[in-house]
């Protein structure tokens, strides 16, 4: 008996060992995406370039699964702005593109963060779902894209970009929920997260009020989701960090939509994780 049981054990840890390999064959045979630049800055187009390529290496290097949504190309359209004190991008999810705008395009932390950041936010529709929470994960707040900013500039050498960036943003609760999830259940919890969503074909700009309004049923299936993949409730953690309370700025981002409180139900979250694990695989 001892010896059938040490073969299946052995057979089983053949299995995983297999599955996983499977899994890094099908990942590394992924072709990354081509960037093409457009638009002013035609000099500065090179380091933004190379930047973009080497982060985007990095982002699927602690994000990417079996089941994303590889764009083939991402289209970066730099625009001088001779009016602009700053820098300022968007992600454009339905043309694979980035907009970056600022009045100058020189390398700098504030130009290397702007664009790790958008390629996050579009990287995250694509690996994850699009309409994630506006008020604590994407579209202006951002804590997401910040902390994977954050974790990426730190990858690719420029400790002092990450330095800056969490000691601008780690006082707000939102933002110090990503660094506390981080350092508990490591990237890949988002990784798992977004696969999850993926496999289930969640797609949260459809739960709830149009995205941005901030809508406690899209909140909620969030937070179970990101509970199924930590493997526990997340609502105490998502409510010591002020989740679903009105954020301080939020008349400054979104000065037409009216924040209505609203509260991360752990009972509901219990219930969407025993359906969820009722579920056939």
């Amino acid at each position: 008996m001892r010896v059938k049981a040490f073969f299946k054990s052995r057979l089983q840890a053949l299995h995983v060992g297999l599955v996983w390999l499977l899994l890094t064959i099908s990942l590394s045979a992924v072709e990354p995406p081509e960037f093409r630049l457009y638009g002013d800055f035609a000099q500065e187009r090179i380091w933004t370039k190379k930047l973009l390529e080497r982060a985007y290496a990095r982002f699927a290097h602690h994000f990417s699964h079996a089941l994303i949504d590889q764009p083939k190309r991402i289209s970066v359209f730099l625009r001088r702005d001779p009016t602009s004190r700053g820098v300022a991008g968007s992600a454009a999810y339905d043309r694979n593109a980035l907009h970056l705008t600022s009045n100058l395009w020189q390398n700098d932390r504030f130009r290397r963060w702007i664009a790790v950041h958008e390629l996050s936010n579009l990287l995250a529709a694509r690996y994850g779902s699009q309409g994630y929470p506006s008020d604590w994960w994407s579209n202006g707040r951002s804590p997401f894209p910040i902390y994977a900013a954050w974790l990426i500039l730190g990858d690719l050498g420029y400790a002092q970009d990450a330095h800056w960036l969490k000691q601008s943003y780690q006082a707000q609760q939102d933002h110090a929920l990503f660094w506390h999830l981080h350092e508990r259940y490591g990237p890949q919890l988002f990784q798992e997260f977004f696969r999850l969503l993926r496999l289930d074909k969640v797609q949260l700009d459809q739960i709830g009020k149009t995205w941005p309004h901030p809508d406690a049923q899209r909140a909620q299936q969030t937070a179970c989701y990101l509970s199924r993949a930590a493997g526990e409730n997340l609502a105490a953690t998502l409510t010591r960090f002020g989740i679903g309370k009105r954020p301080h700025d939020w008349h400054l981002r979104h000065k037409r939509i009216v924040f209505i409180p609203y509260t991360i139900d752990a009972p509901k979250i219990d219930a969407c994780l025993n359906s969820l694990h009722a579920s056939p695989p």
